[in-house]
């Protein structure tokens, strides 16, 4: 903060002192004065900046700072103060986004490049913070610092022996030593787990600091001469039980564990499913709430469309039963195709953790969207019977059945389209085209039975037209489903989730490489 440049009519002299004397509510009314006086320029909105977060307004300080940083993009401190406020702020994206700014505007600066890649790390986005931390390695390949912070990135998308490396590479004493050691720690562990040898396993020295496993004495042979058993090791300190286990060791206990059962895959995908509510809404209670926002302004719109276009519903369904049934089932089947599809990609490094699977990510983002579209199918005839439709009264069994084969087939489709997708190429581009094509024939915006012979004939192969149909009947049961039959989209899904897993087994998953 430099008095030169604040605007001339206004006593800068003033508000540097108020500041200094901590007084900073004052020094935020003169800064912002100074702000009026000049609107095109980022200095004052920095000071307002800086002055509003030491008086604790941090919703207001974050504003003037990102005014400033519009005004001046530029300027490093509006970035680094940005990036500050943010983590103030418990906010992991902005915090991102402003180092992100922050590193392009100093190209060489490796410490920006470690602060990015730890703030994704924080989020769980491994994959961008080892870009970053590549980038810091071209810069200064022999800094031990960036050498453990790629070893961590690498660690946790399960790159083993590029962990190994790194951890080597950054060298040996200092003041990074705790961070090596526990890393190398890490590294033991993940390897045991996995059954591949480790340093101690193999007959390599363990990490420095660390004293050797008791070695249990093999049972002499019959006629042989005993000789004198070897003194007791001395026990390890507690700070050091942690890092004294072997591969052998971590083999025993793995086969004396039980195998898994279905409620703990359950609890896993439950606590899945919590952190990316938590990572999206920063743990507030209302994120559930704002899930549904989509959903429900679609068919609100789509609602008063049909309204208004004067619309003839087939079997005199009422308009909202019609939108509701249609969109909350494309809804559930979209989703769980982009669950099965991106579901292992977003957060990167979350299969480190253990017992955690890519099909355990792919799972938790499927079930979640098909658990919270049949939510809002059902929620939304809370204020339809407010609004006096007391008529619109669903089949629940059917309603049910319609959303499995839904949320079966999209999950399945998707699973076919992402292995496929790590092939060919061309894959994203069908993917694509498929998509609309399904949307159009789905029949969110015609009935089979007052469509055109000629057309229905080949719209009755998307089994989705199948699922909204019944869903639709199932609303109303006076809608006409003569044409359609559940039998078709019920075959579609089982084959989808056979040819999917196929799929998936043939292509290895890319974080596993």
């Amino acid at each position: 903060m430099t008095v030169s440049e604040l605007p001339a009519p206004v006593d800068a002299r003033d508000a540097v002192a108020a500041f200094r004397r901590r007084d900073f509510a004052a020094a935020a009314a003169r800064f912002e004065a100074a702000a009026a006086l000049a609107p095109g320029d980022a200095a004052p909105r920095l000071c307002l900046a800086r002055a509003l977060a030491a008086a604790g307004r941090l919703v207001e300080a974050r504003r003037a700072c990102e005014d400033a940083a519009r005004l001046d993009p530029a300027d490093l401190r509006a970035a680094l103060f940005g990036a500050r406020l943010a983590a103030r702020a418990d906010d992991g994206r902005g915090r991102i986004a402003h180092l992100k700014a922050a590193a392009a505007l100093r190209p060489a600066a490796v410490a920006l490049r470690l602060q990015l890649a730890a703030a994704l790390g924080r989020r769980l986005q491994h994959r961008p913070a080892l870009a970053a931390v590549e980038e810091a390695l071209a810069l200064r390949p022999d800094d031990p610092a960036v050498c453990l912070a790629a070893a961590r990135c690498h660690l946790a998308l399960g790159g083993l022996g590029a962990a190994e490396a790194q951890i080597a590479r950054s060298g040996a004493g200092g003041p990074l030593e705790p961070e090596r050691e526990r890393l190398r720690a890490d590294l033991a562990l993940r390897r045991a787990r996995e059954g591949e040898p480790t340093a101690a396993g193999a007959g390599a020295p363990l990490p420095a600091g660390v004293p050797s496993p008791p070695v249990r004495p093999r049972p002499a042979a019959v006629g042989a001469v005993a000789q004198p058993a070897a003194p007791a090791p001395v026990p390890p300190r507690p700070a050091d039980v942690e890092a004294i286990v072997t591969a052998a060791t971590l083999r025993a206990i793995a086969r004396a564990r039980r195998r898994p059962r279905l409620t703990d895959h359950l609890m896993v995908l439950r606590a899945l499913v919590l952190r990316d509510l938590r990572a999206h809404h920063r743990s507030s209670a209302l994120g559930v709430l704002v899930e549904l926002v989509r959903p429900a302004v679609v068919v609100f719109v789509h609602y008063w469309m049909f309204y208004l276009l004067r619309k003839p519903m087939p079997g005199q369904i009422p308009i909202e039963a019609y939108v509701l049934a249609g969109f909350s089932v494309w809804f559930a089947f979209q989703s769980t195709w982009s669950g099965a599809s991106v579901g292992g990609k977003w957060p990167g490094g979350a299969t480190a953790w253990p017992g955690v699977t890519d099909m355990h990510l792919r799972l938790a983002k499927a079930g979640w969207g098909l658990l919270l579209n049949l939510a809002f199918c059902m929620l939304a005839l809370l204020p339809l019977k407010v609004l006096g439709a007391d008529d619109v009264v669903p089949n629940v069994r059917q309603t049910f059945v319609v959303f499995a084969m839904a949320g079966g087939s999209g999950f399945g489709l998707g699973l076919v389209l992402e292995g496929l997708g790590r092939r060919l190429a061309f894959v994203k581009t069908v993917e694509k085209l498929l998509t609309w094509g399904l949307f159009i024939t789905s029949g969110l915006y015609f009935s089979i039975a007052t469509t055109p012979p000629l057309v229905a004939r080949y719209y009755w192969y998307n089994p989705l037209l199948h699922l909204l149909e019944h869903e639709r009947h199932a609303f109303d049961a006076g809608y006409p489903v003569g044409l359609v039959d559940l039998r078709y989209p019920a075959m579609f899904t089982v084959g989808l989730l056979v040819t999917g897993l196929l799929v998936y087994r043939s292509a290895p998953c890319p974080d596993h490489d």
